[in-house]
């Protein structure tokens, strides 16, 4: 009978381990989108480092890019705008179909990152790690 182990302990730590690995799921959930998502001086398009941060964001303004690109990356975009306007470079022959959905594609993940990011569910998420911190 020593053996025995009391029903109400044993759910009580089922219940604990089970929140437990919820909350850690939560903060990877988190820690995905912070990682995944815009770092201040790299190109959010391919990664590369940015340099002359100041420079390439004052062009991007200027030509009201709403992305951080390297230049590189920068004239991709404006070419791609361009031709979306219908006034593509007959120069730039890689600039295809494939090429257009690529851009396209990549924009409308970055939107979907966006919406996700500005999400009720989301900002709940983070409420809840918030308030469910584990006492220190």
């Amino acid at each position: 009978m020593a053996d025995i182990i009391p029903l109400d302990n044993k759910r009580q730590s089922v219940e604990e381990k089970n929140a437990a690995k919820l909350r850690e799921r939560k903060i990877r959930a988190v820690q995905s989108v912070i990682l995944h998502t815009r770092k201040a001086p790299r190109c959010e398009k391919c990664g590369a480092l940015i340099k002359g941060m100041t420079e390439a964001v004052s062009k991007n303004l200027a030509l009201r890019v709403p992305y951080r690109f390297c230049q590189g990356c920068g004239e991709e975009y404006t070419d791609y705008i361009e031709c979306l306007k219908g006034a593509a470079n007959p120069a730039h022959f890689w600039q295809q179909d494939e090429w257009l959905q690529a851009w396209t594609r990549w924009i409308d993940y970055q939107g979907t990152v966006d919406r996700y990011l500005k999400s009720g569910a989301f900002k709940a998420l983070l409420d809840d790690l918030r308030s469910n911190r584990p006492e220190e």
